[in-house]
This record gives C-alpha cells, structure tokens and sequence, in this order.
C-alpha cells in the first residue's frame, strides 16, 4: 500500500486514534495482507483500511498501477485464488464460492467459512493464505468500486 504525505504532514489531521494507528502501519511497502497480519489484533482492519482509502489517506499499488480501474469480478477472482492455492483437493472450497452471492460482504463471510472447511481438509497453513488473500482481494475490489 502506498501512504499519502499529506497524512503525516499532522498528527491531527481530524483522524480519530484508531484510525491513525492503523495508518502508522502502512509503510508505503507492505501488501495488504502483511498490514492485515501486522494489525490482526486490532478490531475490524479491513474497515478501517477501506475507511482510510475512502478519505484518500491510502491507495493500494494495484490501485496506483491499474490507474483507478475498477478490480472486475472478486468471486472469479476468490475461485481462481482457491484453483491455484488448493489445486484438485480445493474443489469443495470453489463450489461453496460459487453458489455465494457476489457481493463483498458475502464473499468476506464465505472466504472466512471457506478457511475452516480448508483447516479441516487440507492444511492450516493455506487457509490461512487463502483468507488472507481473499481479504486482500475483496479489500481492493471495494475501494476501486467506490
């Protein structure tokens, strides 16, 4: 993610606290999913993150790079991250994925169902990739919708 100057410029840039420690965690290098990582005892990051691009503190580097064009499509996204992650075993993940509805919300809730039914099945390690990544995804598929 990239930080904007103008944020640091204040300390009191009309920011409440929680949203000005979520900032200092943004080095302008980190992915998303590092910065989810960093802040994951904080409550509700992913919402703070898209509040903080909302009101132009932050960006993504997808979001720099793709100019503002919206990220098409999160589910198929969600289902090709699922295919290349989980290979034949993830088939159960990709048609739980399917039959969700395609709004950001639902997909959130099922990428977090989809993780233990990945824990169950497969291995800890690659549900947490896979919740991780969908976050990431879903966090830059709404705040280029906006």
């Amino acid at each position: 993610m990239k930080s904007q100057p103008r944020a640091f410029s204040k300390r009191a840039h009309g920011l409440v606290h929680g949203l000005r420690f979520v900032l200092i965690l943004v080095d302008g290098k980190s992915p998303v999913s590092r910065i989810l990582d960093k802040g994951a005892r904080l409550p509700n990051i992913p919402a703070t993150l898209e509040e903080l691009a909302r009101g132009g503190y932050i960006r993504t580097t997808e979001e720099v790079q793709r100019a503002g064009v919206q990220l098409q499509d999160p589910k198929g996204k969600m289902i090709l991250l699922a295919q290349n992650l989980l290979g034949k075993q993830g088939a159960r993940v990709v048609k739980k994925i399917q039959e969700t509805n395609d709004n950001p919300q639902d997909l959130a809730h099922t990428a977090e169902q989809c993780k233990k039914l990945i824990k169950l099945l497969i291995d800890d390690q690659k549900a947490d990739e896979f919740v991780r990544r969908s976050n990431e995804l879903l966090f830059i598929a709404t705040t280029t919708m906006q």
